[in-house]
């Protein structure tokens, strides 16, 4: 990934925390006087734990210069747990059979829509994947071709090494034989 698709990416993480952490803010306001001290002790102390893990999440996002792998699960995690805790909340406030159905119908949409995103996310990854090996394949022939450049050049240089080293090994055993021929005729010189 480059560098701007990860600034995109904090950036949508941070913006999804921010939504979060505005759902929550409003289910507590939906706390007070809507259900009994019990319920609402029980139901602020979920709300504290998610706002935990809002504050945790946006550390890492801010901080992180590679987003870690799960950080955008889990952030996706908190709406689910959001969901989940304003179908609470209704079915605590109206506690009639129908709501708590329509509660639970909701919680079933929204991790329905949270699986269409991870399979179009799944979908991204992998067509990202796919261009990033197309670069790289197309990138390794460049250098391979770069290469085999290099080695005809390399070849042709040995090629024309060893003929002027050829060159000059016959004109030294051209210069031994005259030697030699030189050295025979010394030696059977004139006969007397």
């Amino acid at each position: 990934m480059s560098t701007s698709s990860d600034n995109l990416v904090s950036d949508q993480l941070a913006a999804q925390i921010d939504l979060a952490e505005a759902r929550l803010a409003a289910l507590r306001s939906c706390l007070d006087g809507a259900v009994d001290d019990g319920t609402r002790r029980r139901l602020e102390a979920r709300a504290t734990g998610i706002s935990d893990r809002c504050t945790a999440l946006r550390t890492t996002v801010r901080h992180a210069d590679v987003i870690p792998i799960g950080t955008p699960t889990a952030v996706e995690d908190l709406a689910a747990t959001l969901d989940t805790l304003e179908a609470d909340l209704d079915a605590a406030i109206q506690n009639e059979s129908s709501l708590s159905m329509a509660a639970a119908d909701r919680q079933a949409r929204a991790w329905r829509g949270r699986t269409d995103r991870l399979r179009v996310q799944a979908a991204l990854g992998i067509m990202e994947m796919k261009d990033d090996l197309e670069r790289l394949v197309r990138r390794l022939k460049h250098v391979r071709a770069a290469v085999l450049v290099e080695l005809r050049d390399a070849a042709g240089d040995a090629r024309g090494g060893v003929e002027e080293l050829r060159a000059d090994m016959e004109a030294v055993i051209g210069d031994v034989r005259r030697a030699v021929d030189r050295a025979v005729d010394a030696i059977a010189g004139p006969m007397p």
